[in-house]
C-alpha cells in the first residue's frame, strides 16, 4: 500500500490497543517513516518539520503534535529575512537582533506548519479508528 490511501481520505474502521497495531496500521496505510522512541513512543515524521507523537493513555490511543523541528528549511529563511531587516531597517543591540530573528523564524515555521500537521493528525486519527475530534 502507500500514501493514495491517506490522500484519498480513506476512512478506517479500525480499532487499535497496543503499539504493534499502530505500527502494523500505519504501514498498512502506507506510512513508513516512522520509528519507536526511547520513551517507548511512536514519532511519525513527513518532512523536515511535521511530526505527530502517538502514545497510549489510560488505554487509549493519543496523538500529539509536536513543535517543528529547530533549524528547518522555513526558519532558517525567514530567520534569515528578519534578521536582514533588522540589520539594515531596525536598529536594535547586536545580541537582540539575532534573538528576534531566530524566535520569530520558529513562530512563523510553527504557524506554517501547523495546518499541515493537523491534516496528517486527522488523516491518521481517521485510519487508526479514533473518533475523537481537537
Amino acid at each position: 500500500m502507500n500514501n493514495k490511501i491517506l490522500d484519498e481520505g480513506f476512512l478506517g474502521t479500525r480499532k487499535v490497543t497496543n503499539k504493534e497495531e499502530v505500527k502494523q496500521a500505519l504501514r498498512e496505510a502506507g506510512i513508513n517513516s516512522f520509528y519507536e522512541h526511547k520513551n517507548g513512543n511512536i514519532i511519525v515524521k513527513k518532512g523536515d518539520a511535521i511530526q505527530l507523537e502517538i502514545y497510549f493513555e489510560n488505554g487509549s490511543v493519543v496523538i500529539k503534535e509536536k513543535f517543528p523541528r529547530i533549524g528547518n528549511s522555513v526558519q532558517v529563511v525567514v530567520s534569515g529575512v528578519i534578521l536582514a531587516i533588522f540589520l539594515f531597517v531596525i536598529l536594535l543591540p547586536f545580541p537582540m537582533q539575532w534573538i528576534v530573528a531566530i524566535i520569530g523564524g520558529q513562530l512563523f515555521s510553527y504557524f506554517f506548519f501547523k495546518p499541515k500537521t493537523r491534516d496528517l493528525k486527522k488523516r491518521i486519527e481517521s485510519y487508526l479508528g479514533i473518533n475523537y475530534m481537537t
